[in-house]
């Protein structure tokens, strides 16, 4: 019972002073003399806790007596000197002092709680001070402490979600609780989903420049959620016992909290900060590190919910969940089994949900602001497909491999007799659908990358379509040199592939991997995210621009002999348009439509999808899709006219 009023006492004093700092501080209500009173509280807590850690560890004897008396009052005397002095000299708004008052809180804290599991019963070591950044008794007062700064400073609604989402990541850590772990990695995946879904909205509606506060914000949610996920996927890979993956945890935890709360302490006036627009680093950054913190909690996900097994410990255990969850392969190749680590990472269901879920989002934003019901139903149809033809048929439904509704050979299986006739089937739906529709009825409704490509960020991006070296020499209707060796290798590896696979699913040859599963994971469940992240450097659609999808090529070319086409009402007013804004709207980089619609009156292209940006774009409502629709009703409206 003692021992219970004394953690009150602890962590009730502590959020006390830090609480009514934060308060003060936030809304501007201290002065010199009042920064230097919490300043001295604060340190003053730190010393107590060090010392009673001290103490509470060691037998006491009359030498461990007086160095203990020493360790408490000659720095508490030390620092009142130490505040004299620099009392007049009001430093306390400054970057360095803000960050030491961060740092002061959170290591008060953390010794709190070291003090509160020593009275339980701990001893003090290194592995007491890791296991204390997971304990209930610093989590709690210190996700108390990071939810009220949001609340109280003034933010815009996306800044103080981001915020305040981060902080609630904090306290539910799958690591503080195992019974509930679980259930609080799942929270803790809805959570950055949700955060990633609100940054990359922010991120898009400002291509040419962000607040500085936003950008920071940004810059801390990102990192973080990528730290705390490689933490979270260490401490589950390595049989969730092994110290380095408390260690990494712990550190990532501590530094969390401490620039968490520097954001909050910190002033910020109304400057502007460079956007990726003209810091395409930036983008390939935020690009990059949510495609990872993704694969690392989707991958603890995975082990959670038995889809990865762990066998083992430590760095044992990590090698074994690289070198033994990779289906239909057998090298025995760490750098070569880590990267079709990631790749069947990716092909799991968990990610697909995880990364479409935050991709949907972007979509349902987008579709809120677009006015054109065609593209409204469109995207609607590409989320639907996304959901079922992607992520719910090939992982629930036992049969789906025997329906025609395959994306490319294998898709991460082997091609055996039984797959072979399914596979002809869906290209010849997608050719038949390719001649009624175009290109669009695939690459911007069934094929993942609808998802990807048709939200926010997506439209934003197409302007790099015109920023980047390489992606300018891909531009126009027709594929490039570069582009045509990239369809040249994919359709090569295509085919052997297939053929391989096909012979050795029959025993006439013997491999020990299955080249349909390489052709799989390599383009679809690797490359394709590389060339994704890779957008700031190399234009939007990277896949459909620079031809290295088969099935992509093999639709457009069907489309280009079909009924799909762009016509306009008036091909002089293309001549006349001063802005060309279907060019520079176009998904894909074709910069030449206006000069077909003027020779032509309509526009055909192998590189076209359909996305309907150059449509939604035309100040002058001067362009429209033509395909099978139009070409019924003016069948039927010419056999109208004719019956008497």
């Amino acid at each position: 019972m003692n021992d219970l009023i004394i953690d009150v006492l602890l962590v009730s004093s502590m959020m006390a002073i830090t609480l009514s700092f934060e308060y003060l501080h936030v809304y501007g209500r201290l002065n010199a003399v009042g920064y230097s009173i919490f300043n001295f509280l604060l340190f003053m807590m730190l010393d107590m806790y060090v010392s009673l850690a001290w103490y509470l560890s060691t037998p006491m004897t009359f030498l461990y007596s007086v160095a203990l008396i020493n360790l408490v009052m000659f720095p508490m005397f030390s620092y009142i000197v130490l505040l004299i002095f620099i009392n007049n000299k009001d430093p306390w708004h400054r970057n360095y002092m803000i960050l030491y008052f961060s740092a002061l809180i959170v290591v008060a804290e953390l010794f709190m709680s070291i003090d509160i599991l020593e009275l339980g019963g701990s001893k003090l070591n290194l592995n007491s001070l890791i296991i204390s950044v997971g304990s209930p008794y610093f989590i709690i007062p210190m996700a108390g402490e990071m939810l009220l700064g949001p609340i109280l400073k003034k933010l815009t609604f996306l800044e103080r979600i981001s915020l305040l989402t981060s902080a609630l990541m904090m306290l539910i850590l799958p690591i503080t609780s195992k019974p509930l772990q679980g259930w609080f990695l799942l929270a803790d995946t809805i959570l950055m989903i949700i955060t990633m879904a609100l940054e990359f909205e922010i991120v898009a509606s400002n291509r040419n420049s962000i607040l500085t506060r936003t950008k920071k914000i940004i810059d801390f949610s990102f990192t973080m959620m990528l730290l705390s996920a490689i933490g979270i996927f260490i401490y589950y890979s390595t049989g969730m016992i092994f110290p380095l993956g408390f260690m990494v945890f712990s550190a990532v935890m501590v530094i969390f909290m401490i620039i968490f709360l520097y954001l909050i302490f910190k002033e910020y006036g109304a400057g502007l900060s460079i956007s990726w627009g003209k810091r395409r680093l930036w983008l390939f950054y935020l690009l990059l590190s949510s495609f990872l913190a993704e694969v690392y909690l989707s991958a603890s996900l995975d082990i959670v919910t038995g889809l990865f097994t762990v066998q083992g410990t430590g760095i044992d255990a990590l090698v074994y969940l690289i070198e033994n969850n990779i289906p239909y392969w057998n090298i025995n190749s760490i750098p070569v089994d880590s990267l079709l680590f990631i790749a069947t990472v990716t092909n799991s269901y968990i990610f697909l949900l995880v990364m479409g879920t935050e991709m949907i989002s972007l979509v349902i934003f987008r579709i809120k602001k677009i006015k054109w019901k065609e593209k409204r139903v469109n995207l609607s149809l590409a989320v639907v497909a996304y959901l079922t033809y992607t992520v719910y048929g090939p992982n629930f439904i036992p049969s789906w491999s025997n329906l025609p509704l395959w994306a490319n050979v294998g898709s991460a299986g082997p091609l055996t007799k039984y797959v072979l006739l399914p596979v002809l089937l869906s290209y010849a739906i997608y050719a038949v659908l390719a001649l009624l529709f175009g290109r669009r009825s695939y690459c911007s409704t069934l094929c993942p990358s609808a998802v990807m490509y048709g939200g926010t960020l997506g439209e934003s991006m197409v302007s790099l379509n015109y920023a980047t070296k390489l992606s300018k020499k891909n531009l126009g209707s027709k594929f490039s040199n570069l582009a045509m060796l990239f369809i040249s290798f994919s359709w090569l590896f295509f085919i052997i592939s297939a053929i391989l696979s096909f012979l050795n699913s029959i025993d006439f040859i013997h491999l020990n991997f299955d080249p349909s599963v390489a052709f799989s994971l390599l383009i679809w469940n690797l490359l394709w995210y590389i060339f994704f992240i890779s957008i700031p450097f190399v234009g939007m659609s990277p896949c459909r621009r620079y031809g290295w999808c088969t099935t992509g090529t093999f639709i457009g070319l069907i489309g280009y002999i079909g009924l799909f086409k762009i016509v306009a009402t008036d091909p002089m007013q293309c001549y006349r348009c001063p802005t060309k804004d279907c060019v520079t709207a176009c998904e894909v980089g074709i910069s030449d439509i206006p000069a077909q619609i003027i020779k032509k009156g309509y526009f055909k292209s192998i590189k076209c999808v359909g996305s309907g940006s150059c449509v939604m774009a035309c100040p002058y409502n001067n362009i429209r899709f033509h395909d099978v629709r139009d070409s019924m009703r003016s069948i039927f409206n010419s056999n109208k006219s004719k019956s008497p």
